[in-house]
């Protein structure tokens, strides 16, 4: 959704749940400065935020984001997010995941193997 879009609906929900930015930034644990900044489509917002968000003003993620469709993409690209920040900041993690992916993969095989044989 276009950042624009996403700004109008946050702010309208802000006003429909009768807050003022300041209060909302509180709600959020962030500064009014960053609500503004939302609502004018000049910063986006992560999953965390708007599923705050949600909680925050009683409207349902759908709201903001649209479709589930789009729910979907946001919720995988914050899940790829954390990943890459977590890689970012402990390249040994690196390893662990390749080991991890490599055990699922002979996990999902042997199942399948059991399933059919």
């Amino acid at each position: 959704m276009e950042l624009n879009t996403m700004g109008k609906r946050v702010r309208e929900a802000r006003r429909n749940a009768g807050l003022g930015q300041g209060q909302l930034g509180q709600m959020l644990n962030t500064s009014q400065s960053a609500i503004s900044l939302y609502e004018s489509g000049q910063r986006g917002m992560g999953f965390a935020m708007v599923d705050a968000l949600c909680r925050a003003t009683g409207h349902p993620l759908e709201y903001f984001l649209g479709t589930k469709e789009t729910y979907h993409t946001v919720a995988r690209q914050s899940q790829a997010g954390r990943l890459v920040s977590l890689v970012e900041t402990d390249p040994e993690v690196v390893a662990e995941l390749w080991d991890y992916v490599q055990y699922l993969r002979w996990r999902r095989d042997r199942q399948a193997l059991g399933a059919t044989g």
